[in-house]
């Protein structure tokens, strides 16, 4: 966003990089001299002077976001969908077809993920998870999050983008289960029931409370920001650059200010709580006595 701030016409380049001064020739009538006292001669002359041209808002920054960065969301969603899905599940049926110490399947044992490899008799221990993925799990998520951001964003203001997104991640969600089926089938199976708790112990640290809870502040702070631009671009093209000036930090900071709020208010209630369980073993001791 950064980038087409500075380099698109309709938002700050000009200001970033000013243009060259321009030279404009205009043509005029003056009278050269005057025939009797209320009849001159007139002659055309051309005269000309240098100026730069000042910087002036467009109100349009915000919609440049929307042509620069909603082709690049939709093929994003499209490879999401079809392109990934097909080049993974192609490598799959080559890696089942190619013979042992080839290098063609050297190549796709390196490049395919563990989940969609074919489980090996030497299960990994649950201590080997946390140095090397084996499901993917965080990925996934962050890309679920990625994709939710902008949806709520881009997608809020263009919905094809929106429609695309959509896709995407119900797309993400639906082959994540395909793959982790597909390869518990095949491990129940072949009875090696130890990739059950290597797949569990990696779930297990994805998706906690506070990995939810950080995740939603942060698209909350970033729905704002995005959504600043745009009530500037609207309000300041109605009422005026001074009239929407308010707008550029009144939205960014509502969030932060909201979650201060609800930290002063929940150290207060904790506070107040530990105050009445001290108050209480204070009486219960004074009775004992």
């Amino acid at each position: 966003c950064l980038v087409v701030m500075a380099i698109d016409p309709n938002c700050f380049s000009a200001l970033l990089s000013p243009p060259e001064s321009e030279t404009v020739e205009y043509l005029f009538t003056t009278c050269s001299f005057f025939r009797t006292a209320s009849e001159c001669l007139k002659e055309y002359r051309v005269e000309s002077f240098r100026f730069t041209p000042p910087f002036n808002y467009s109100y349009q920054c915000s919609s440049s976001f929307i042509t620069s960065y909603a082709p690049a969301f939709v093929y994003m969603s499209i490879a999401s969908v079809f392109v990934h899905p097909v080049l993974q599940y192609t490598m799959v049926y080559l890696y089942g077809r190619a013979s042992d110490k080839t290098l063609l399947h050297r190549g796709l044992a390196w490049a395919l993920p563990s989940i969609l490899k074919p489980p090996s008799v030497n299960v990994p221990s649950v201590n080997s998870v946390y140095k090397r993925s084996f499901l993917g799990a965080k990925n996934v998520l962050v890309s679920l999050f990625t994709q939710l951001g902008i949806l709520l964003t881009f997608g809020a203001i263009f919905p094809p983008v929106a429609l695309a997104m959509a896709v995407s991640i119900a797309s993400i969600v639906y082959l994540t289960r395909f793959k982790v089926q597909r390869f518990v089938q095949a491990a129940v199976d072949a009875q090696l029931l130890g990739y059950l708790d290597v797949i569990n112990a990696e779930c297990a640290g994805v998706g906690t409370r506070e990995q939810m809870q950080l995740a939603v502040k942060i698209i909350v702070c970033y729905c704002c920001a995005f959504y600043t631009l745009f009530l500037f671009d609207m309000l300041g093209d109605a009422k005026g650059f001074v009239a929407a000036m308010w707008v550029l930090f009144v939205v960014p900071l509502a969030p932060f200010v909201a979650y201060f709020t609800c930290s002063v208010n929940s150290f207060a209630d904790v506070l107040s709580t530990s105050m009445e369980t001290s108050s209480v073993d204070v009486g219960v001791e004074l009775t004992e006595n």
